[in-house]
């Protein structure tokens, strides 16, 4: 579980990892979706995979993210990264 808290608003995702101790899977209880003109909470989970090294960092290639609806995950993106790169701060 993370909770960050940012210009008075806070938020807390749950995340799942694999063995190999990455990021798979990113679950909230309640997040913003916009439905007919409104704004509702719903569980929103993203999905995260084919991890590969770009420019000295781990990343996964490949992502989806949705609502569940009628307890069954909706899809609103899917993709896969084709190119990264980074800017390191110092």
């Amino acid at each position: 579980m993370a909770t960050l808290t940012d210009s008075g608003i806070t938020v807390s995702l749950e995340f799942r990892f694999s063995d190999a101790d990455e990021a798979i899977a990113i679950y909230s209880p309640r997040r913003f979706s916009r439905i007919d003109g409104e704004y509702i909470q719903l569980p929103w989970e993203g999905h995260f995979r084919d991890y590969q090294v770009r420019g000295g960092m781990r990343i996964p290639m490949y992502g989806e993210v949705g609502w569940y609806e009628d307890d069954t995950l909706q899809l609103v993106w899917k993709g896969n990264i084709i190119d990264a790169q980074y800017q390191f701060g110092r």
